[in-house]
């Protein structure tokens, strides 16, 4: 009857876990907002390449931002990584990361 109790007092989550849990949460609805700004972040650096005809460097900043912090997130909730991304910890902090980039092809006139 002890080997019960000992059984049913181990599978409690301990503190760390429930932690984990909540930072989950939090950033299960952070992911869905970065994904909404991804898309309107889409939408209009091809408004601007359409009307422009050339790429908006902030735009490719923050698309590159974003999707470094998507990637650190999606790490962290399928347990890739214990690290936690923001607002956990600065998102200033520069990644180890390559970026790749490409330039809009120009037009011979």
């Amino acid at each position: 009857m002890t080997e019960q109790t000992e059984v049913a007092t181990d599978s409690k989550p301990s503190n760390d876990t429930k932690g984990r849990l909540i930072s989950m949460l939090v950033l299960t609805v952070s992911l869905g907002i970065s994904l909404n700004v991804l898309f309107a972040l889409v939408v209009g650096q091809i408004l601007f390449g359409l009307f422009a005809k050339e790429q908006n460097v902030a735009l490719k900043e923050l698309g590159q931002k974003l999707s470094d912090y998507i990637h650190e997130t999606v790490n962290y909730l399928t347990f890739n990584t214990e690290e936690r991304p923001f607002p956990y910890k600065s998102l200033d902090k520069p990644t180890e990361q390559a970026s790749v980039v490409t330039d809009l092809p120009t037009q011979s006139s």
